[in-house]
């Protein structure tokens, strides 16, 4: 399996894979994503299972689903056609990024079976919380126009 790929899922949605971030990443990666192109969590989407995390993330009408499974390491997921766009935007950031950079020295671990990730709410909405709000405090001339706001 390659490290970093595109594929499709059953559902013929495209998805990018970084197989070699670690769990302990998942929350700190989001926030990274979410501040620099602006997205927004959709809180009510999280779901995090013994071996698995993901939580919906939106940018205009555009919506992606950024998760992490011990299968496939960190996963960009267009959730509609419209959305495919940003997740080759994304994995083209994310290829650039400090984990892309690590992705291609590093061996990868084996996930241990008792590793549980559910942990990754609390930290995964602070990280972006923190990052919407550096991003905000940022002068870059732009009105705020309220739309990177959580939903609630």
């Amino acid at each position: 399996m390659a490290d970093n790929r595109f594929c499709r899922d059953a559902s013929d949605r495209l998805s990018f894979e970084m197989f070699r971030v670690p769990a302990s990443n998942y929350a700190a990666v989001c926030a990274a994503v979410a501040a620099a192109f602006p997205l927004s969590p959709d809180v009510r989407s999280f779901d995090a299972v013994e071996d698995a995390v993901s939580m919906d993330f939106r940018c205009g009408q555009q919506v992606v689903e950024l998760a992490w499974d011990n299968w496939s390491g960190f996963i960009v997921t267009a959730k509609t056609a419209d959305s495919e766009s940003l997740v080759r935007e994304i994995a083209d950031w994310l290829l650039r990024s400090t984990w892309g950079e690590q992705s291609k020295a590093e061996p990868v671990a084996a996930p241990s079976p008792h590793h549980n990730i559910g942990w990754g709410l609390a930290q995964l909405l602070i990280a972006i919380a923190q990052a919407m709000a550096s991003r905000r405090s940022e002068p870059d001339g732009a009105p705020d126009r309220g739309d990177n706001d959580v939903v609630a």
